[in-house]
């Protein structure tokens, strides 16, 4: 193979990055299922961007249930064994956020959110991530699943059935959990959480 032939193959097989802008607006609360990541900040206006590499982002299913915004995969191309190998990156801006999940795999970013009230909850191997938050009711929600939490609350509860948190980065004046032998039963030692005053 010539030289010249050898850099026009490189450059053909080269990932080709997509984006796609998605026109919602007003939305409360985002669902995300099904091995996708989200990266979620918390600004003055709306925004969302979705973006593959070397992906096709028409698998990408994006609907909208009242104050929901949900992301999926589109399930019928799982019966192939490449099915679900695009890796879908969503990019939001948001106001307002009251409610986040991560189910099936899935991975989301919160970032700077001021808010009176989250609900955060990660299932089936999805993961949740906050970072820097400001929120004076936070629920924590773990049914197999892994959160992580640092910034400041006034109060905190943790309920689920089994999985990861760590909010030994997180500040609040109260907190509720299960007891003790409770919380060993459901998570075994995979549990740091600790309520302490904010500075």
């Amino acid at each position: 193979m010539t030289r010249l032939a050898m850099v026009l193959a490189v450059c053909a097989g080269a990932a080709q990055a997509e984006e796609l802008v998605i026109d919602q607006t007003g939305f409360t609360a985002i669902h995300v299922n099904e091995d996708v990541t989200v990266n979620i900040t918390y600004g003055d206006e709306y925004s969302v961007v979705a973006r593959t590499v070397d992906g096709d982002l028409s698998k990408l299913d994006v609907n909208r249930y009242s104050g929901w915004l949900v992301f999926n995969r589109d399930t019928r191309w799982f019966i192939f064994p490449n099915g679900r190998t695009d890796e879908f990156i969503v990019d939001i801006t948001t106001p307002v956020l009251n409610e986040v999940k991560s189910f099936d795999g899935s991975r989301v970013f919160v970032t700077g959110l001021t808010a009176d009230a989250l609900r955060a909850e990660a299932a089936t191997g999805g993961t949740l991530t906050l970072l820097d938050a400001s929120v004076d009711d936070l629920a924590l929600v773990v049914n197999d699943g892994s959160i992580a939490a640092d910034g400041t609350c006034e109060t905190v509860a943790l309920t689920g059935t089994a999985g990861f948190v760590d909010a030994s980065a997180l500040a609040c004046a109260t907190g509720t959990a299960p007891p003790q032998d409770v919380i060993q039963s459901m998570f075994g030692d995979s549990v740091r959480l600790e309520v302490k005053p904010a500075d």
